[in-house]
């Protein structure tokens, strides 16, 4: 952008740019000089909020995948039909393991409702499938949570 030199000292200069903007600029010209200048500030200026943008951006996403997608805690629930829950920090399940061919239309069950499901349904609905299967073995069964935390 071409620009006419208004004013310069101590190495600096006021300039009248095309579009009718005054600016201050680095260097030393004599006054009514024509300069080719490139606006360097404004690009600074457009980075510099540009790289915030992204940080905020980055920032969000962490949070959120350390609340909803990392895995916080799993839960082994051990019987005659059992499972391994993957929980987030947000108590929802995020995975499921079947432990045991028995356990896996429970898991299949559990994992098309990933993510929405909090861990209480989960053991309730173990709980629940454990009772009716329970009908079809010798009473005496056992139910063991085993708890791992991340």
């Amino acid at each position: 952008m071409k620009a006419i030199v208004l004013e310069s000292q101590n190495g600096r200069s006021i300039i009248l740019a095309e579009d009718g903007t005054i600016r201050r600029v680095r260097g030393h010209y004599a006054s009514g000089d024509r300069i080719e200048w490139k606006g360097g500030m404004l690009r600074l200026r457009k980075f510099a909020a540009a790289a915030g943008m992204a940080a905020c951006l980055m920032a969000g996403i962490g949070v959120y995948s350390y609340e909803n997608v990392a895995a916080y805690a799993a839960v082994r629930l051990e019987g005659n039909t059992s499972i391994e829950v993957t929980l987030n920090r947000r108590n929802r399940v995020i995975g499921v393991t079947a432990i045991g061919e028995d356990a896996e239309e429970l898991a299949d069950e559990l994992r098309q409702r990933t993510g929405e499901i909090t861990f209480e349904e989960a053991v309730e609905k173990t709980l629940q499938r454990m009772e009716e299967e329970a009908a079809d073995t010798p009473a005496g069964d056992t139910l063991t949570f085993s708890v791992h935390t991340r």
